[in-house]
């Protein structure tokens, strides 16, 4: 499925990072997309969280994207968000 399919992508891209390793998991039907993530990363003892934002705009809010930008706010760990094309 896509969360196999995504594990693997990361796989790949933790390659390249000595010590690395990466996580995948599926949220909830009808949970939040921030608190969600949140969780996970809580679950997995994460040391990063990693977002893709693809949203534009002059505000904030609308550069990073609310899941992003709620994320941030509320994360104890390091949140790496980038721009996706």
């Amino acid at each position: 499925g896509l969360t196999a399919e995504w594990q693997a992508r990361l796989d790949g891209l933790a390659a390249a990072v000595p010590g690395a390793t990466t996580a995948v998991a599926d949220l909830a039907r009808g949970e939040d997309i921030g608190p969600g993530l949140l969780r996970v990363a809580a679950e997995a003892d994460a040391g990063l969280i990693a977002l893709g934002t693809r949203r534009a705009g002059t505000m904030r809010g609308m550069i990073l994207g609310s899941v992003a930008d709620a994320v941030m706010r509320v994360a104890r760990i390091p949140v790496l968000v980038v721009h996706v094309e």
